[in-house]
């Protein structure tokens, strides 16, 4: 959906719309069910939501409703926003009145942890929202985000989740101490939200430096210490993050970010796409 707004596609951008509305808009607040197989019965697994798509869809929503003129979906955007500040941010456990992103509204936050998927925080919709809603709590949560993405990036590359707990935070327990496919979503977002400055990007930058060039299988899955690399892939849309990362570092002359094709998976593509927006966005040439 925040595609179809970025290139202007009202069509697609209605269809996807209604299509999320009928089998994701299933829970009783206004966040979206996670978890939808068409071939299961039900087709809902999981009711829970997922954050950063919550996140995501009322960006689009935000976007579409100033781009389509649809007042509709600026006021949608603005329920999803706020329940998600209501129901989704929790206080951090270290106190100093930061806060965190939940990556669902529930199964969280529970002994005295908060588990936290780095990848999830985006500041840059984090912000447009909380600006255009009068959220303030996802300004503060974004810029909080921030901070913790420094904190993990000074030990290594971005794990995929956390705990954080009241003496600090460590690699989580129940999901792994990898960094990984979510992982590698944290520098592309915080490229496209103008913090081409941010530890996060210069690790990532570390990683992606071997693999230059186009045709270079680049680390898609790596061990915490970020010394070995476990999976490596050839895709073009984690090539085009990796090439946006080193861009972005400034080794703009071997970061050419490959021409799209839609011959991949969804998420690779929909990451290859967004490497192009994010660096159209603040002004790279790759």
């Amino acid at each position: 959906m925040l595609l179809a707004t970025w290139f202007g596609d009202e069509q697609t951008f209605l269809k996807m719309h209604q299509w999320t509305s009928q089998f994701l808009a299933v829970r009783r607040d206004p966040l979206l069910a996670w978890r939808w197989s068409p071939q299961q019965h039900p087709q809902i697994s999981d009711y829970n939501n997922a954050t950063d798509g919550d996140l995501f869809y009322a960006w689009a929503l935000l976007r579409a409703g100033r781009r389509f003129g649809a007042p509709d979906y600026l006021t949608k955007a603005q329920e999803i926003a706020r329940f998600i500040a209501r129901s989704c941010i929790h206080a951090d456990p270290r106190g100093g009145g930061r806060l965190l992103l939940l990556p669902g509204a529930e199964r969280f936050a529970a002994g005295g942890e908060v588990t936290v998927n780095p990848s999830y925080y985006m500041p840059l919709a984090m912000r447009e929202l909380g600006l255009a809603t009068l959220t303030p709590d996802l300004l503060r949560c974004a810029d909080d985000g921030e901070v913790l993405l420094e904190e993990l990036a000074a030990v290594g590359p971005i794990p995929n989740w956390v705990d954080v707990g009241p003496s600090g935070w460590r690699y989580s327990r129940t999901h792994g101490a990898q960094s990984g496919y979510d992982a590698l979503r944290a520098a592309l977002f915080l490229i496209w939200s103008g913090r081409s400055d941010h530890g996060a990007v210069r690790r990532a930058a570390q990683l992606y430096a071997t693999a230059e060039g186009n045709e270079k299988p680049v680390p898609v899955v790596i061990e915490p210490s970020g010394q070995n690399v476990l999976t490596t892939s050839d895709l073009p849309g984690y090539v085009a993050v990796a090439a946006l990362v080193r861009c972005a570092d400034g080794a703009s002359q071997h970061s050419a970010i490959p021409k799209f094709v839609d011959e991949q998976p969804y998420f690779p593509a929909t990451l290859h796409l967004f490497s192009h927006i994010a660096a159209k966005t603040v002004g790279l040439t790759c």
